[in-house]
């Protein structure tokens, strides 16, 4: 079976000490959701945007999957992903994460295949799955929507609820979001 792979930004995190939304700082003359969309085309069939109702106007595109409350973080897009779609695996990432490599990217594909339902990086300072650059494949929907109706709503913990693959990362910056103002100066001058 041939399964398609889709990319899916989360976009809705609330970015209290950057002072702005993540997914509207400029790279290359564009926002960061425009710039994932292009890092994400060569990879997947289709590539979505997870975010809140109020983001919606402010998103130039009509590949939205909105989140239906703010209350449950990067799970609820990733549960509203496989709610529009659940015949297809998601290549998911935090829009703030810019330092990610397109061989990293290829990396986590290259292993996108049964028996794992998950397929993710091992976070090099605690062991555990990092949960915002992952594949979750099709069968990994039960413990989503086990863990969404649950009080924690917490994709790392159904990373480890599954059978997921975890590589490690030969460069752990790359799983460093853009987190204040410095951060996003710092890479922005580093990637030019």
């Amino acid at each position: 079976m041939n399964e398609s792979l889709y990319g899916l930004i989360l976009c809705g995190g609330v970015s209290s000490r950057l002072g702005q939304d993540k997914y509207l700082l400029l790279k290359d003359n564009k926002p960061l959701y425009k710039w994932w969309i292009d890092q994400l085309n060569p990879f997947c069939t289709k590539v979505y945007i997870s975010c809140r109702k109020e983001q919606i106007s402010k998103i130039k595109s009509d590949a939205i999957i909105p989140d239906q409350s703010d209350e449950t973080g990067p799970l609820e897009g990733i549960y509203r992903a496989f709610k529009y779609n659940k015949q297809v695996n998601w290549l998911v990432v935090a829009v703030d994460l810019v330092f990610i490599k397109e061989k990293q990217l290829q990396n986590l594909i290259l292993h996108n295949h049964p028996p794992y339902d998950a397929i993710a990086y091992r976070n090099p300072n605690t062991g555990d799955p990092f949960p915002l650059c992952s594949i979750y494949r099709i069968s990994a929907l039960p413990e989503i929507e086990s863990q969404y109706y649950s009080k924690l709503k917490s994709p790392r913990l159904v990373l480890q609820s599954l059978n997921t693959l975890l590589l490690e990362i030969n460069e752990p910056k790359s799983l460093e979001g853009i987190n204040t103002r410095m951060d996003f100066e710092l890479w922005n001058h580093d990637s030019i």
